[in-house]
């Protein structure tokens, strides 16, 4: 079996760089007998994770929410054997040229590298391994794992494909980065097989706990390879979305804002080597992660060097292209709402120093008068480009060929992110809201004037009086409107099911819009002028509890089938902030003829600060 040490002449670790766990290789078992070392404590391999649980375990569907592509786990090791039975494989430092899209060899897409070699001890040949892909792909979603193959290796890289992979992209098939590019690369750098076997040890733990340390143990010697180089090269950069990205999944409070800044500063200085094409289909992958990565680290992390976007390089993404191009390729992460994500950036950095301004103050007198005028400029500036940014139509839009995630579904996840910048500028700054309400109807765009009649038909099915809404802005009222607002982004959520391609990537829109379901029974006395019934109230409050429901429900089957640890946090942050709101009175605010009783609503944002719940959702 393969040792998972590094070579002799490699630096030796220390306990605190690499504790834990070691292979001990017992010359007297075959493959089928290996032992762990956890803290002392040696555990067979096959008690932690067997061949025959393993099969089951994917035979049985428990983490499969849909058909996915995975890798046949003879694919990649069908070449010749090391010494004492394991695939041989070749640890390279060479640097691998990645063909994002391309599909001249359409199985390399989704098997591995082989390493060179005459013939296989496992009897198995490589045209039996093709016909495992097939098999696949035609929908055939049983494994085949070989006798021999039981080393935790082969198990991990297995997952990795079946499950993996799928939930770390909006879409699966031969388009996904995270199944090709590394599929090409895992079987000769050292530093995606770590990446990639780390993030499959992590997806299991809900299920194989005892498999954590293993998974710890790849992740640090991955982490440390990135640390002693300091190039740029196109494999290096992919391993820096896999491992910083994830860092949530082994602790949850680790946003991975060390790694995001390593990848920002070597993929600055890969475009400026000219060796990254900023608007070539591998420089939109980069540039793409870039956006997304900053954005969710926009709401928990306040590095200055992460606020501010340190690239600068313009990306050419056209608006209405003629033809379809790489250009209009869905992205892994943002999928097709780039230019929104964006801007959702620049929002959550606004709202959290706002509200970091404001719970630093407490008592005291307001803020800089100029400093606050100045913050609510730059929030109607973001309002006003989330409301004109357009998005592609489908038809511009390439099929990924991914079944679960169909180009509907990108639109739609891409309008929800809008949706939510939205809410969000206007729960902490209502003088936007509030102006907007004001406005004539006949000055809005189309979008504007779509999105605003959204909610007001919904304030009519629940027997809300929407002038009232529109002309009178106290606290209470313009929190009705939020509360509708967040309720009719709920209801653009349900079109996009959990178990399609887009639901690993709901978490943090799901928290976000948790924030502003308030109860119709807090806001009793503004609504006693509205309502025209009791009946009104009950559908209200029918409606609140059923969004909040979904909303529970979906994180809670996210934690089910993702890496636990974030996801848990997820649940905490809703589950308080509706507490919060559930408890607080309003009768003093009801009665208040400004918008300034905001402030003191329950956010989810302070919820997550006040806990230390600060965790990448995404």
């Amino acid at each position: 079996m393969r040792e998972m040490r590094e070579s002799e002449g490699s630096p030796q670790k220390s306990g605190d760089e690499l504790s834990g766990i070691d292979l001990i290789q017992d010359s007297t078992e075959n493959t089928s007998k290996a032992s762990y070392e956890i803290e002392g404590l040696p555990i067979s391999n096959l008690d932690i994770f067997s061949t025959e649980e393993f099969s089951n375990f994917l035979e049985l569907g428990m983490c499969d929410f849909g058909s996915s592509l995975f890798l046949d786990s003879v694919s990649g090791l069908a070449g010749p054997m090391a010494e004492g039975g394991s695939p041989a494989t070749h640890w390279d430092n060479s640097p691998q040229e990645f063909s994002f899209l391309q599909n001249d060899d359409p199985d390399l897409d989704i098997q591995v590298s082989h390493a060179t070699g005459e013939s296989s001890d496992l009897g198995v040949s490589q045209n039996q391994s093709l016909a495992g892909t097939d098999a696949c792909l035609q929908g055939d979603r049983q494994p085949f794992v070989h006798p021999q193959l039981r080393d935790t290796d082969t198990l991990l890289t297995q997952f990795y494909f079946h499950e993996t992979a799928r939930i770390y992209s909006v879409y699966d098939g031969t388009m996904n980065p995270f199944r090709a590019w590394v599929g090409r690369a895992w079987s000769h750098s050292r530093l995606i097989f770590c990446a990639m076997q780390s993030m499959a040890a992590a997806n299991l733990e809900r299920f194989y706990p005892l498999i954590v340390p293993i998974g710890q143990k790849l992740r640090k010697e991955a982490s440390l390879i990135l640390a002693r180089s300091t190039d740029c090269q196109k494999e290096t950069l992919l391993a820096l979305l896999m491992v910083g990205a994830t860092s949530s999944w082994f602790n949850p409070k680790d946003s991975g804002a060390s790694l995001f800044l390593s990848f920002q500063s070597r993929l600055k200085r890969a475009i400026l080597l000219n060796s990254v094409d900023v608007n070539g289909s591998e420089g939109l992958f980069y540039m793409g992660s870039l956006v997304y990565w900053r954005m969710l680290l926009s709401y928990v992390h306040d590095h200055p060097r992460i606020v501010r976007d340190e690239i600068g390089i313009p990306v050419r993404v056209p608006s209405q292209p003629s033809t379809l191009s790489f250009n209009n390729t869905p992205h892994p992460w943002a999928g097709v709402g780039f230019e929104i994500q964006k801007i959702l950036c620049e929002v959550g950095l606004l709202i959290r120093a706002k509200r970091r301004e404001t719970r630093s103050l407490g008592n005291e007198s307001d803020p800089n008068f100029f400093d606050s005028q100045n913050s609510l400029l730059e929030a109607f500036e973001l309002e006003s480009r989330l409301l004109q940014t357009a998005c592609p139509t489908e038809d511009q839009i390439s099929n990924t060929g991914d079944q679960r995630t169909p180009v509907n579904h990108l639109l739609a996840f891409a309008e929800v992110y809008r949706l939510l910048g939205l809410l969000q500028i206007y729960r902490i700054f209502p003088t936007v809201l509030t102006s907007r309400l004001a406005e004539d109807e006949s000055t809005w765009t189309s979008t504007t004037r779509r999105i605003f009649h959204t909610v007001h038909n919904h304030a009519i099915i629940w027997g809300l009086q929407i002038d009232l809404l529109q002309d009178h802005h106290s606290s209470s009222l313009l929190a009705i409107w939020l509360t509708l607002f967040s309720y009719s982004i709920i209801e653009k959520l349900k079109v996009l099911p959990i178990e399609a391609g887009t639901g690993a990537f709901q978490p943090f829109l799901l928290v976000a819009c948790s924030g502003e379901l308030r109860r119709p029974s807090l806001h009793t006395n503004a609504l006693q002028a509205q309502i025209h019934s009791n009946r009104s109230l009950i559908l209200m409050e029918t409606g609140i509890l059923r969004a909040r429901q979904m909303i529970l429900g979906r994180l809670q089957m996210l934690r089910d089938f993702l890496p636990p640890k974030p996801w848990d946090l997820c649940v905490n942050i809703v589950q308080e902030v509706w507490s919060r709101m559930d408890s607080l009175s309003f009768p003093s605010m009801a009665n208040e003829e400004s918008d300034s009783g905001m402030d003191n609503m329950p956010f989810w944002l302070d919820v997550m600060i006040d806990h230390g719940y600060e965790t990448l959702m995404g």
